[in-house]
């Protein structure tokens, strides 16, 4: 990915009546999932913790093993601490075909 498109990457954590949400805008790849992992590990550190965090991907243009692996990662952390992981709105960029 080149530097321009880093630059179109956005996460944006915002509350609604079921709890925290992730927005995830742009490409999900090498350069980009430790911000969404960190993003994600944000929105788990309040007290109580929430029981469902979702995370919507309706903004993302394309994935690679390493998104996918920080929405696993997430979603193991998540559940270490009582609270789901939901995916909101996947793209196709976000599918595994098979």
């Amino acid at each position: 990915m080149t530097g321009s498109a880093a630059g179109r990457f956005t996460t944006v954590a915002r509350e609604s009546s079921g709890g925290p949400v992730v927005e995830v805008t742009g490409e999900l790849d090498y350069d980009t999932a430790p911000r969404v992992r960190v993003a994600l590990e944000d929105a788990l550190a309040v007290a109580p913790v929430p029981p469902i965090l979702v995370v919507d991907l309706a903004g993302v243009t394309f994935c690679d093993s390493s998104g996918l692996n920080a929405l696993l990662q997430a979603r193991i952390d998540a559940q270490g601490q009582g609270s789901v992981l939901r995916l909101a709105r996947p793209t196709p960029a976000c599918v595994l075909y098979t």
